[in-house]
């Protein structure tokens, strides 16, 4: 359960920042028809779900060695007392910035949202039984209306077997789909709609039923029941409804080739429409939730586009990005991890942990081939052993460089710096204060022109935390000192390190 949560709580800030990102590129681009914002909302959608799921699968195991006399654990551990590597581990990511208490809230939590996923799913299923219901009972319409139904399914090729029906049970216009679509229209509104209105509406309830929107938002609140709680998801589930509710007028207006008259029957529907609450399942044209103010403002601003169908390149690369986006995503370091409660150890394997362990460590540190194998050179040829040997690195020498953070060698490199006379505690020290990576070579170089660590320090102190091998050792053999560096820096803090070694070659400093 742990592992659910930290996934939907590391994606939480990053799904927000896209959903954040498509609002605002949405918003400096008015004129994008509303099909298009629809889709882009969608792959928005794709992201908020896809990320945790990707996030939360296990990560790739390294592949376990064959059985060895000798533990290949790191060599930390060969000086960390048991209890100590114990509290280590008190996350399944060190990386986190943040450590959760362990308890039984993860769980609480969990089941509190399987609760509303639940009823979410009720209120869905009882919506389908209502609308089922609805068009059991409604009655077939007036030859003229159904006249001029048929005329327009014919005009807008809507190859769908949609039956025009009239209730008294649903307070405004509706569009009812899945396997036998219908549209609604109230009893009580027919006598107050013109000819030209009722064809606006007859138009917006096809749409949704061309358009597909009664599978499309089946989906959208299947969606809504699993992310409950997820907060993005539900802002960006609003927006889909906003948008699918403008994509229905683009339709309209596409079809009859007047926005002003089209705005003219919302505003109308918006007075005679008392109640503006549907079912789940349902569109409907005066919805609460379609924000008809607003749909009306959109229709009458100049230089929107009214087209009904999405664009393809547009949205295509929406995808594409939001497809990257998930996989980059997935990699990104975890900010949140929970701490994993410690087992309670009986004093028997306490001892029996420390037998073991003492009984590890001296073949570790007397053995060449123990060595070997604990700091991963378990896969050597007996030409390179005994040539290791030869040279003269040491059980102690792998250790230190297992230590140092150098990562693993060649055994020819090794060997180069066991000759030159590189100890691991002057690469470790080196890497401790933040520079390189540098190649074996590099240091070689670096031990046998004598540059001392505490040239690195000073270049620390100073800023020049990124040199390279080659600009260290020039700058030691022209005599470049801490002093000189601190002087430089008090003159001018913009100075490069070529600046300050040219200075010091001419007397300046």
């Amino acid at each position: 359960m742990n592992v659910i949560l930290e996934a939907l709580l590391n994606t939480l800030w990053q799904t927000a920042a896209v959903a954040l990102l498509a609002w605002a590129a949405l918003r400096w681009t008015p004129r994008v028809n509303a099909a298009t914002r629809e889709a882009v909302w969608w792959a928005v959608l794709g992201f908020v779900i896809l990320l945790p799921v990707l996030r939360g699968l296990p990560g790739e195991r390294p592949a376990p060695r064959q059985p060895s006399l000798v533990s290949a654990s790191e060599p930390e551990a060969f000086d960390v007392a048991p209890a100590r590597v114990a509290r280590k581990s008190v996350g399944r990511d060190s990386a986190a910035q943040f450590v959760l208490p362990s308890g039984d809230w993860p769980a609480l939590f969990l089941a509190l949202w399987c609760a509303f996923s639940m009823a979410q799913c009720a209120r869905l299923a009882c919506s389908y039984l209502y609308l089922r219901r609805l068009k059991q009972t409604g009655r077939p319409a007036s030859r003229e209306q159904q006249a001029t139904f048929d005329a327009w399914m014919t005009t807008c090729r809507i190859r769908r077997p949609v039956r025009l029906l009239v209730s008294g049970a649903v307070p405004m216009p509706a569009a009812i789909g899945f396997r036998h679509p219908a549209v609604l229209l109230p009893e009580a509104l027919l006598a107050h709609l013109s000819a030209p209105e009722l064809d606006h509406v007859l138009l917006h309830e096809l749409a949704h039923l061309a358009r597909r929107d009664d599978w499309t938002n089946l989906l959208a609140r299947l969606a809504g029941a699993v992310l409950a709680l997820h907060p993005v998801a539900a802002w960006v589930l609003r927006q889909i409804d906003c948008q699918r509710e403008l994509a229905c007028d683009d339709w309209v207006v596409a079809a009859t080739g007047a926005a002003r008259p089209y705005a003219a029957s919302l505003a109308r529907l918006f007075e005679l429409c008392t109640s503006r609450r549907s079912a789940l399942l349902a569109s409907g044209i005066a919805d609460g939730g379609s924000r008809l103010g607003d749909r009306i403002a959109l229709l009458l601003r100049r230089g929107r586009e009214f087209r009904p169908q999405a664009s393809a390149l547009r949205v295509s690369a929406c995808a594409a990005a939001m497809l990257m986006l998930v996989i980059a995503g997935s990699h990104t370091p975890a900010w949140v991890a929970f701490a994993q409660a410690q087992g309670p150890v009986s004093q028997a394997a306490a001892e029996a942990t420390d037998e073991a362990r003492q009984r590890s460590i001296a073949p570790a540190r007397n053995s060449l081939l123990a060595a070997l194998v604990a700091n991963g050179y378990g896969d050597l040829s007996v030409d390179d052993i005994i040539a290791l040997k030869v040279q003269g690195v040491s059980p102690e020498f792998l250790n230190g460089m297992g230590r140092s953070r150098m990562g693993k060698l060649l055994p020819r490199e090794l060997i180069d710096l066991k000759v030159q006379g590189v100890r691991p505690e002057y690469i470790g020290d080196i890497l401790a204060l933040g520079f390189g990576p540098f190649t074996p070579r590099e240091f070689i170089d670096l031990k046998i022109h004598g540059v001392p660590v505490e040239l690195f320090r000073a270049l620390k102190d100073s800023g020049f935390l990124h040199a390279g091998a080659r600009e260290i050792i020039d700058a030691h053999l022209r005599g470049l000192r801490s002093v000189h560096l601190r002087e430089a820096r008090q003159y001018g803090p913009n100075l490069t390190l070529q600046q300050i070694m040219r200075m010091k070659q001419a007397g300046v400093l």
